[in-house]
């Protein structure tokens, strides 16, 4: 009876642990492990949606910022059916931080999603 009490326990964890509707990868061009001000940044987002419908399209999602300017930013491209990636290039500010911050932020009734690239700054 404690067995099947524990794996039903675990099958209801498991499932609220990965139901996260979205999920976001980063990648910075040239693999820097940091940065100073001044440089120039290039990061790759991917946004992938693990609910396969969503009603929030990829341009709805919100970026902030800290230790940087967005300089630019592609526009969304579809990599496969739930997979879509853009680039965003910025410049590293000359200020105070120890590192600089691009957070990505979905919201919507499938729980959303965040997603937090850094880098140190020199």
């Amino acid at each position: 009876m404690q067995k099947r009490l524990f794996l039903v326990l675990l099958i209801v964890f498991s499932a609220f642990a990965t139901a996260q509707a979205c999920d976001f990868n980063f990648k910075v061009n040239g693999n820097k492990k940091d940065c100073k001000p001044g440089d120039v940044i290039e990061i790759t987002v991917e946004l992938a949606l693990t609910h396969r419908v969503c009603n929030v399209a990829p341009a709805e999602t919100k970026f902030k910022v800290d230790g940087m300017k967005v300089l630019s930013a592609s526009q969304w491209k579809q990599t496969s059916p739930t997979r879509y990636e853009r680039t965003v290039t910025a410049q590293v500010l000359n200020d105070n931080k120890k590192r600089i911050t691009l957070m990505a932020v979905r919201t919507c009734t499938k729980e959303g999603g965040t997603g937090t690239f850094t880098l140190p700054k020199d």
